[in-house]
């Protein structure tokens, strides 16, 4: 929110950050929390279109976050 108000904030580096903090936060949400309750239960209680919805943001964002480190 702060690179997209402040104008002294808006360089390739913070965006890069940004791009960065976002594809962790997509991991946290839709792949680790998921994936946590699965652990815990030991067994997919979300149904078979949520995993496999599951399983391909794991892969792109995952992916994303790797990427993003290789800049």
């Amino acid at each position: 929110a702060a690179i997209s108000r402040v104008q002294r904030l808006r360089h390739p580096t913070n965006f890069v950050l940004m791009s960065l903090a976002m594809a962790d936060l997509l991991v946290t949400t839709t792949v680790m929390i998921p994936g946590f309750i699965y652990e815990i239960k030991q067994r997919w209680i979300f149904g078979q279109v949520f995993c496999n919805v599951w399983v391909a943001n794991d892969i792109t964002f995952c992916t994303a976050s790797i990427l993003h480190l290789g800049k």
